[in-house]
């Protein structure tokens, strides 16, 4: 006979709440006291436990994934500072407001566009090349996407088949 589970109604509500916080898996079942395998065991048994993860990674990756987007396209702001004077006895407060601005970052965006757009995005792209013997056929080439390397190789491959060709 097993020994008897740790497992408790409350923990969902703890694990949602660590999610929400930032916490991954490994620390989560750290601070419940159990092994990383413990804690895969319960995902598969306990199905409230599972929803609880999902809820509450989502609601940190949202939280990630919109502050990725604002820093992406870059955002207006308000500074506010405080600033206490003194004049003789009297002692006031000063408000100061300033609007700036965080330009885009484009860090941000071309992560952002390598994960939501990677066909067009990726950082390597594949050329379609056929080959039948000693001639070498291109088809349906973008050629705006191609790198200036690919570009340079798909002239040499152009010039190369012409020669070829005229040989034949």
């Amino acid at each position: 006979m097993g020994r008897k589970s740790h497992y408790t109604e409350d923990i969902p509500a703890k694990v949602k709440q660590w999610c929400e916080e930032g916490l991954i898996e490994k620390q989560i079942a750290a601070k419940i006291g159990i092994s990383e395998a413990s804690f895969a065991v319960w995902k598969n048994t306990y199905p409230d436990l599972l929803e609880a993860l999902k809820i509450g990674k989502k609601k940190i990756d949202d939280g990630v994934e919109n502050s990725l987007l604002k820093r992406a396209m870059g955002y207006d702001y308000e500074e506010v500072t405080t600033i206490a004077k003194n004049r003789g006895q009297e002692v006031f407060t000063e408000i100061h407001k300033t609007k700036k601005q965080v330009i885009p970052d484009v860090t941000a965006q071309i992560f952002w566009l390598k994960n939501r757009r990677k066909e067009e995005w990726r950082d390597s792209r594949n050329i379609d090349v056929a080959s039948t013997g000693d001639l070498t056929i291109m088809s349906s080439i973008d050629f705006s996407k191609l790198t200036a390397e690919e570009a340079k190789q798909y002239l040499e491959l152009k010039r190369k088949a012409k020669i070829e060709s005229n040989e034949i």
